[in-house]
């Protein structure tokens, strides 16, 4: 896939995005806490493992984040988040280490983190394993229009890496810096 973004984001190279806050005084949270505590949403509206929301455009064509269909109608309402909200140029994304460990687990549960580890997997360096890479914040740079997909700055190494937005799908594994 082209990424509009290249080496221009919104107008900006990548090298002008600067970190909302400097990296010694961020404090991470779970995507699940920033979808509660900064959008508004209840805990219960947050469905289990591969059912946390749905990712899909809204009728302006923005990512978005919606209730997933389960938890919608089992206890009613609506509610949608605009990913750029989430994945915004300057702020922090870290991969919780916890995430790395499928042991104990199974059935879909295990597939799920399965997945997810590939969709991280894939954007990674040749040589560079996961492992190294959890627990590191990376500065993000962007969503990218057009596409479900964003990229990120290591800010110790200047590498980007471009994920897929799927890398929400275990929220409680995927953490931002606080606003």
């Amino acid at each position: 896939m082209n990424w509009p973004f290249a080496n221009n984001w919104m107008g900006k190279n990548e090298m002008e995005i600067s970190p909302v806050v400097p990296i010694e005084d961020v404090v991470f949270q779970t995507i699940e806490e920033a979808l509660v505590d900064e959008e508004g949403w209840d805990k219960h509206e947050i469905g289990p493992s591969g059912q946390a929301f749905q990712l899909g455009l809204d009728h302006a064509g923005n990512q978005t984040l919606f209730l997933h269909q389960i938890i919608q109608s089992k206890n009613g309402g609506y509610r949608e988040t605009l990913v750029s909200n989430l994945i915004s140029p300057g702020r922090y994304l870290m991969f919780d280490p916890a995430g790395l460990n499928t042991n104990g687990l199974a059935g879909y549960d295990q597939m799920d983190r399965i997945s997810w580890h590939s969709f991280i997997r894939e954007n990674l360096t040749d040589g560079q394993n996961m492992e190294e890479f959890f627990g590191k914040p990376l500065l993000i740079l962007g969503p990218h229009s057009g596409g479900f997909q964003f990229s990120a700055k290591m800010p110790e190494t200047g590498e980007i890496y471009n994920f897929p937005l799927l890398i929400l799908s275990l929220p409680n594994f995927v953490k931002i810096s606080k606003r």
